[in-house]
Protein backbone atom coordinates (compact mmCIF):
# COMPACT_ATOMS: atom_id res chain seq x y z
CA UNK A 1 0.00 0.00 0.00
CA UNK A 2 3.08 2.84 0.55
CA UNK A 3 4.36 1.90 -2.70
CA UNK A 4 0.90 2.67 -4.22
CA UNK A 5 0.64 5.78 -2.01
CA UNK A 6 3.67 7.09 -3.16
CA UNK A 7 3.39 6.33 -6.83
CA UNK A 8 -0.27 8.55 -6.84
CA UNK A 9 2.04 11.04 -5.10
CA UNK A 10 4.61 11.11 -7.39
CA UNK A 11 2.38 11.08 -10.09
CA UNK A 12 0.31 13.95 -8.37
CA UNK A 13 3.47 15.89 -8.42
CA UNK A 14 5.43 15.18 -11.46
CA UNK A 15 2.55 15.47 -14.17
CA UNK A 16 2.09 19.36 -14.59
CA UNK A 17 5.08 19.61 -16.35
CA UNK A 18 4.04 17.14 -18.87
CA UNK A 19 0.47 17.54 -18.64
CA UNK A 20 -0.42 21.13 -18.78
CA UNK A 21 0.83 22.63 -22.11
CA UNK A 22 -0.54 25.63 -21.91
CA UNK A 23 0.16 28.79 -19.80
CA UNK A 24 -2.70 29.38 -16.79
CA UNK A 25 -4.66 32.24 -16.75
CA UNK A 26 -4.36 35.25 -14.35
CA UNK A 27 -7.60 32.99 -12.58
CA UNK A 28 -6.27 29.92 -13.04
CA UNK A 29 -2.73 30.31 -11.02
CA UNK A 30 -4.58 32.42 -8.35
CA UNK A 31 -7.10 30.08 -7.50
CA UNK A 32 -4.53 27.13 -7.69
CA UNK A 33 -2.43 29.29 -5.00
CA UNK A 34 -5.11 29.57 -2.61
CA UNK A 35 -6.38 25.86 -3.00
CA UNK A 36 -2.79 24.76 -2.48
CA UNK A 37 -2.60 26.82 0.77
CA UNK A 38 -5.67 25.18 2.24
CA UNK A 39 -5.23 22.34 5.04
CA UNK A 40 -5.32 18.93 4.12
CA UNK A 41 -4.65 19.40 0.44
CA UNK A 42 -1.70 17.16 -0.47
CA UNK A 43 -1.74 18.39 -4.40
CA UNK A 44 -3.67 20.49 -6.40
CA UNK A 45 -2.89 20.89 -10.39
CA UNK A 46 -4.52 21.64 -13.47
CA UNK A 47 -4.56 18.78 -15.63
CA UNK A 48 -5.82 20.33 -18.62
CA UNK A 49 -5.83 24.30 -19.20
CA UNK A 50 -7.19 24.26 -22.10
CA UNK A 51 -10.23 22.23 -20.74
CA UNK A 52 -10.25 23.53 -17.42
CA UNK A 53 -10.02 20.13 -16.06
CA UNK A 54 -8.99 20.27 -12.30
CA UNK A 55 -7.54 18.06 -9.74
CA UNK A 56 -7.17 17.86 -6.08
CA UNK A 57 -5.65 15.44 -3.64
CA UNK A 58 -6.92 15.77 0.09
CA UNK A 59 -6.78 14.31 2.90
CA UNK A 60 -9.64 12.08 3.18
CA UNK A 61 -9.93 12.50 6.91
CA UNK A 62 -9.66 16.50 7.05
CA UNK A 63 -13.09 16.81 4.93
CA UNK A 64 -16.01 15.51 3.21
CA UNK A 65 -15.42 14.89 -0.28
CA UNK A 66 -18.73 17.04 -1.42
CA UNK A 67 -18.36 19.76 0.63
CA UNK A 68 -14.56 20.30 -0.56
CA UNK A 69 -15.57 19.99 -4.01
CA UNK A 70 -18.13 22.71 -3.58
CA UNK A 71 -15.59 25.19 -1.85
CA UNK A 72 -12.99 24.28 -4.86
CA UNK A 73 -16.46 25.58 -7.17
CA UNK A 74 -15.99 28.65 -4.78
CA UNK A 75 -12.51 29.82 -4.71
CA UNK A 76 -12.73 29.52 -8.50
CA UNK A 77 -15.43 31.97 -9.36
CA UNK A 78 -13.92 34.20 -6.22
CA UNK A 79 -10.72 34.08 -8.43
CA UNK A 80 -12.05 35.28 -11.34
CA UNK A 81 -13.22 32.43 -13.31
CA UNK A 82 -15.27 34.07 -16.53
CA UNK A 83 -18.89 34.19 -16.56
CA UNK A 84 -20.04 31.21 -18.63
CA UNK A 85 -16.13 28.87 -17.66
CA UNK A 86 -17.31 25.24 -16.81
CA UNK A 87 -14.41 23.85 -14.69
CA UNK A 88 -14.15 19.90 -13.81
CA UNK A 89 -13.14 19.22 -10.75
CA UNK A 90 -12.06 15.69 -9.33
CA UNK A 91 -10.87 15.28 -5.58
CA UNK A 92 -8.94 12.35 -4.96
CA UNK A 93 -7.47 10.99 -1.60
CA UNK A 94 -3.80 9.28 -2.17
CA UNK A 95 -4.82 5.48 -0.88
CA UNK A 96 -8.39 5.45 -3.12
CA UNK A 97 -6.67 6.38 -5.72
CA UNK A 98 -3.74 4.29 -5.78
CA UNK A 99 -6.56 1.38 -5.34
CA UNK A 100 -8.85 2.15 -7.64
CA UNK A 101 -8.17 5.60 -9.65
CA UNK A 102 -11.41 6.95 -9.08
CA UNK A 103 -11.89 10.14 -7.85
CA UNK A 104 -13.58 10.07 -4.30
CA UNK A 105 -16.07 13.15 -5.91
CA UNK A 106 -16.51 15.07 -8.96
CA UNK A 107 -18.60 18.28 -9.84
CA UNK A 108 -18.76 20.93 -12.85
CA UNK A 109 -18.74 24.03 -11.56
CA UNK A 110 -20.07 27.29 -13.92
Amino acid sequence: MKTGLMAAVGWLVLCPAVCNSAELAEWQAKALEQIKLKHGVVSARWRSVEKNDFWVSMDADTYHADGFKRFVCDILREAGAPPGTTTSVSVFDPPSYSNSGWPMGTAECD
